[in-house]
């Protein structure tokens, strides 16, 4: 009995670490690895979804959303959107043949893609997108059964998917446009049934979704459609009209008095700046702007009436050298530009006039050296932008360059090809490039570290000569227990 009594404490002891073992799961670890997303067609499952890590073995399909032949993306524009990484899930559009092109999400396995929510009730479509993320939420356009298409916002689960706000109450629809992150909140143009389409910003709750401000006063149906330049710093800078001035820039901190004219770059109602891509570098954002004397050049802008200015006259005169940011370097602006004597070429700016130079002619006597449907295909990695070009007979083929004409070179000769005349997708995912191009394998994913022997063909999904048509590739930080 007295030893009994000494080995008690042990045997509680075992006891209790084995009920916790059993009650109290043990803690797993989690890393996030990086992979990129993408909708492919096998020639067996239709257009789904995919997922890849960069190997042979780690690219498969994730789930046949759609099972058989058929495609969970039955419109072309959903082929060509990209979902988004929301926590180390990914967000994206499919139909599964029952609920139409609705909201889904996927952990990167079968049983974890799942449809998030059936917006539009029933067969009909939401169509949710495209999907813009402001902090932990992810905000889109979407449409259901008793609103127009509103603005719509989750946070991934099915109670966190939800409407916004209905700006134009009713089965009408205020269709947001060019959703932009500003701050906390989401900046966006929209229409309400009484304002005409004007910048508005959401926090996310119904109450904090109001108008920025009316710049052009009046329902105005006819006004050139508003949309976002770039942000520098605090403000973000606006092209839009306010019926005395033409589609001008402006400016705003958020509020309604801050939201004010910059300048007016060509006097009158004609306007000067379009909605085009631009770039920020060192405190000014740089865009195209035509002051009806030089044509279409490159200007740019810290926000200020006096810090608006002309970089430079490309092409001097009254003809434009449609100058188009493409991408930044340190201290410098990658730009697309015609002179009049190279073609459209390869330029590099860093804000003054003389330091706004051909960085090389890359096709001499060609009328493009960059393919047009090539410039939003840039991508910034360490200190060099890959890019697309054209050499005519191979077509467009991946290049990089570090801003120097020493350092402007073909990576590999091969296709880099779109899908059905669509842009070409290069994406950075963790300092890796991946991109869709053709071989003898047909349009494939390929993937490049920036060497000619580091540039491959990541896996031949649809194998033989047939393309598989990598499209809407997503970077997501991939969650993984371990």
């Amino acid at each position: 009995m007295h030893r009994w009594h000494l080995l008690l404490p042990v045997i509680l002891v075992l006891i209790i670490s084995a009920v916790t073992r059993n009650v109290w799961p043990q803690a797993t670890t989690e890393r996030f690895v990086p992979h990129v997303f993408f909708h492919a067609d096998d020639g067996i499952h239709g257009f789904e979804l995919w997922k890849s890590n960069g190997q042979p073995q780690g690219t498969s399909l994730v789930k046949d959303i759609r099972p058989g032949p058929e495609t969970s993306l039955t419109e072309l524009y959903y082929v060509y959107e990209p979902g988004i990484d929301l926590n180390g899930t990914v967000l994206f559009v499919a139909d599964d043949g029952k609920n139409g092109l609705e909201l889904w999400k996927s952990d990167g396995t079968d049983a974890g893609t799942l449809l998030l929510k059936d917006i539009y009730a029933g067969p009909g479509s939401s169509k949710p997108a495209p999907l813009v993320s402001v902090g932990r939420i992810v905000f889109f356009p979407a449409k259901d059964r008793e609103h127009g298409t509103e603005l719509w916002q989750t946070d991934g689960t099915v109670e966190g998917t939800r409407l916004v706000k209905d700006i134009r109450p009713g089965i009408e629809s205020s269709s947001p446009l060019f959703l932009e992150p500003f701050g906390t909140k989401l900046l966006f143009v929209t229409d309400d049934g009484q304002h005409g389409l004007e910048f508005w910003t959401s926090d996310g709750t119904e109450d904090g979704t109001v108008l920025l401000k009316d710049i052009y006063p009046g329902p105005n149906p006819v006004a050139p459609v508003p949309g976002p330049v770039a942000r520098v710093g605090d403000i973000f800078l606006l092209s839009a009209k306010d019926g005395v001035h033409g589609a001008e820039l402006w400016k705003t901190d958020g509020t309604q008095a801050g939201t004010v004219l910059v300048k007016d770059i060509q006097p009158g109602m004609v306007g000067s700046v379009a909605v085009r891509g631009a770039r920020t570098v060192g405190g000014f954002a740089y865009f195209e702007a035509n002051d009806g004397v030089h044509g279409g050049e490159l200007w740019r802008s810290d926000g200020t009436e006096s810090g608006t200015t002309m970089v430079k006259d490309v092409r001097p005169g009254p003809m434009s050298s449609s100058s188009y940011p493409l991408a930044t370097l340190p201290g410098r602006l990658l730009f697309m530009a015609d002179d009049g004597t190279h073609g459209m070429e390869l330029w590099r700016s860093d804000g003054t006039e003389a330091g706004t130079q051909l960085v090389k002619d890359i096709d001499p006597g060609s009328a493009y050296g960059l393919l047009p449907g090539c410039f939003s295909g840039f991508v910034t990695i360490g200190g060099r932008a890959f890019f697309c070009r054209t050499n005519g007979a191979q077509g467009p083929e991946l290049w990089r360059t570090d801003g120097t004409e020493a350092g402007t070179t073909l990576v590999k000769a091969i296709s880099v090809a779109p899908a059905g005349g669509a842009v070409p997708r290069l994406i950075n995912v963790y300092r890796k490039l991946y991109f869709t191009a053709v071989d003898m394998h047909g349009l494939e994913l390929w993937k490049s570290d920036g060497t000619e022997a580091g540039t491959v063909l990541v896996r031949d999904i649809r194998l033989g000569v047939e393309s598989s048509i990598p499209e809407g590739l997503t970077r997501v930080n991939l969650r993984v227990a371990e």
